[in-house]
């Protein structure tokens, strides 16, 4: 059974939301702009992933701190998936609008460093920023040491390719060439007829009429003058033209680009299409290109060429030229215009390429010690390197070419490390048992727990390290020994050890959030067990309305997926997780709380979740039985359970159902039978044994 459950799919949904509580895991940034993340499911997915994969614990630990760096396969899939892991260093929190930008990589580095001390090494580096740890060996220099390493780290969204993107976008190519080719041919056939006299130019930036616009003269546009906008908000400029000779004019726009942002043109008030939509290799002079839009109809006398869009590409120069000569041209233009609308749609359904919050070497560097902690008060240099008090030894000088991060992971995961692989056994222990060896998970310096075992903590982590730091046969080793077997009934042992330090008995364990609400999915048949998948849509984060938090919570309400699949929101998580201790995700979380209050209860009581759940239990309940009232008491106690019903119990329930119909419905909607086994359901969904675990 030990090896069925571990090669579940579902194993890593639950191990791997583990790891995501010591890695401050969330789908929003939290803090003054709680900006949502895209893409943070991706890591989630990754741990899910590396969970049931058994990855190796120490190469689990160099894919998040260093997986960007072993990112240089010929295996696309391989380089994504290994540099998504180093999404660990992308998800704290960040004060978005820190005017003081040297503060806030110091801050973001800090938290950086905070994180990797608690999560590996069990230790509270941060207490090191602005002076000598005052418990533990970790002198100021020290910290800032590793600060060099983070300072020379760049975080940011990164597009990479996969082989499913590399398949679309190859079959896409071949599609639109055919599209591009039918437009350029009608281009040239125009182009073949271009007048050598009618030809107009103007400088872009010298516009009629814009709002919102940035001409720019110094920077990408020195020595040309260039017309652009740096962010989304509206941008309209117009070009008056005084056309002498009517006809069809050929449109050019000399511009530079490194991404596509299009410009839609209006003529004359008419909408003609986009432009402005190839690449041209960078945002500077010398990546300035002229780019041939198509053809356009002017008037005789003043004609309006007016361009709108949001963030654009950056424009030097306008060229109109006539077309002359033999040709139909009122057919030809048409021909253009149909195929440069096709074009522009293909374009707009070009496949996505995946994007993923990572990490990547940045400007190396080493830091100056930030006296007090204060970036506008420096002392000395400090080179980079690891730890002083754990290996002296290993303190010669990183590469200058490259972050240190690489040698970090070797430093980390040395086998005679004395941290890291004990760090990691006692959370899987803790995970099991509810608390660990050291019972300060996070904490294994001086302020934190003695270990309560210390030569079995010393046992486990030899043998985790000799089995190829799995840890799968790590839970196997601890699953199969009789300590984990025994009972929670009390033994005898009550009066020598009343905390139970020694184990003589299993303690009794309540249910986490996610494992109550996906139990009652689970038992409703409404549950979701599609593994990984993106995050769920329509969740928002940023300044939310009360119809905001209405919206979210009827997501939160109606989805089928797994918890572990919905949304973190930081400052507004699903009141059904943080009532039962769903953990701060703005800090690592090594153990969870696991208290009892009234609100749980409560909300348990009055819960819009619980009752659906509950009715769809009753109707499927009804379904699978006969017409007995005993025979689906009893199946109903199997169920939530997993045990069959005392007969005091079945008397019980059938007496709660009669004086539940005597007392009338209180809902019109609902046949009233099935409202009273719906209630019954609801009353043992609420009970300690099925939340709690003996």
């Amino acid at each position: 059974m030990i090896d069925r459950l571990l090669d579940s799919p579902h194993y890593g949904e639950r191990w791997g939301r583990h790891w995501l509580d010591v890695v401050r895991y969330a789908d929003s940034n939290g803090a003054d702009e709680n900006y949502f993340h895209d893409n943070a499911y991706r890591y989630r997915n990754y741990v899910i992933d590396a969970f049931n994969r058994d990855l190796p614990y120490d190469q689990f630990v160099r894919q998040q701190l260093a997986g960007d760096l072993l990112a240089k396969t010929d295996d696309v899939d391989q380089n994504f998936r290994l540099a998504t892991g180093t999404g660990f260093l992308t998800l704290g929190v960040k004060i978005i609008a820190e005017k003081d930008l040297v503060k806030k990589q110091a801050d973001i580095v800090d938290e950086q460093i905070d994180t990797l001390g608690k999560a590996f090494l069990g230790l509270t580096l941060g207490c090191a920023r602005c002076h000598d740890h005052k418990f533990d060996p970790i002198p100021t220099a020290d910290y800032y040491a590793l600060a060099g390493i983070f300072h020379s780290t760049s975080i940011q969204d990164r597009k990479l390719e996969t082989s499913e993107y590399l398949e679309r976008k190859s079959a896409y190519d071949e599609k639109l060439s055919i599209v591009q080719n039918r437009c350029d041919k009608l281009k040239a056939e125009l182009s073949a007829h271009l007048s050598k006299e009618e030809i107009i130019t103007r400088e872009a930036e010298a516009f009629d009429r814009g709002n919102k616009v940035v001409i720019d003269t110094d920077k990408y546009g020195a020595e040309i003058g260039v017309v652009a906008s740096y962010i989304d908000q509206g941008n309209e400029f117009e070009y008056d033209f005084d056309i002498t000779k009517p006809g069809v004019y050929q449109v050019e726009i000399r511009y530079a680009a490194a991404m596509i942002r299009p410009c839609q043109l209006f003529v004359n008030g008419e909408l003609v299409g986009d432009t402005v939509t190839e690449i041209t290799g960078g945002w500077y002079p010398a990546n300035q290109k002229w780019v041939n839009e198509g053809a356009i109809t002017l008037r005789e006398g003043k004609n309006t060429l007016r361009f709108t869009s949001g963030t654009m590409a950056h424009l030097d120069k306008l060229r109109l030229t006539r077309i002359e000569g033999e040709i139909d041209l009122i057919a030809t233009v048409e021909q253009l215009k149909v195929a440069k609308q096709e074009l522009d749609e293909f374009i707009s359904a070009a496949p996505p390429q995946p994007v993923l919050m990572a990490a990547q070497d940045g400007m190396v560097q080493d830091v100056k010690i930030h006296l007090r902690g204060d970036h506008n008060s420096l002392g000395e240099l400090e080179p980079r390197h690891f730890l002083s008090a754990v290996d002296s030894k290993d303190l010669k000088p990183l590469p200058q070419d490259e972050s240190g991060r690489s040698e970090l992971v070797d430093w980390l995961v040395k086998p005679d490390h004395p941290l890291t692989a004990r760090v990691l056994v006692n959370r899987i222990w803790g995970w099991h048992f509810g608390k660990g060896l050291v019972t300060t998970p996070d904490n294994f310096g001086t302020m934190g727990a003695r270990p309560s075992h210390p030569e079995l903590l010393d046992y486990l982590t030899v043998q985790f390290i000799k089995e190829d730091w799995s840890i799968k046969k790590l839970h196997r080793q601890i699953l199969l020994s009789s300590t984990w077997q025994m009972t929670s009934d009390y033994t005898g042992g009550q009066e020598a050890d009343p905390g139970n330090e020694l184990y003589w008995k299993t303690n009794i364990k309540r249910l986490e959030a996610e494992a109550i609400r996906d139990s009652m999915l689970a038992i409703s048949g409404e549950l979701d067990r599609t593994v990984g998948g993106p995050i769920l849509a329509g969740i928002a984060s940023k300044n939310l309305s009360a119809e905001d938090i209405r919206k979210n919570q009827e997501i939160y309400v109606t989805s089928p997926r797994r918890t572990v699949y919905l949304p973190v929101i930081r400052t507004m998580v699903y009141d059904m997780l943080t009532l039962y201790d769903f953990p701060n995700s703005s800090a690592p979380t090594g153990q969870r709380s696991s208290t009892t209050v009234p609100t749980q209860a409560l909300m348990m009581m009055n819960s819009e979740f619980v009752t659906n759940q509950a009715r769809v239990i009753a109707e499927k309940t009804r379904l699978a039985s006969t017409e007995s009232k005993d025979e689906r008491i009893n199946l109903l106690y199997e169920q939530l359970f997993a045990r069959r019903p005392t007969e005091e119990e079945i008397d019980q329930s059938k007496e709660f159902l009669a004086e539940f119909l005597s007392l009338g419905s209180v809902n019109e909607i609902f046949d009233p039978e099935q409202e009273a086994w719906s209630s019954l359901i609801h009353t043992l969904l609420m009970s300690n044994e099925f939340i709690y675990l003996r």
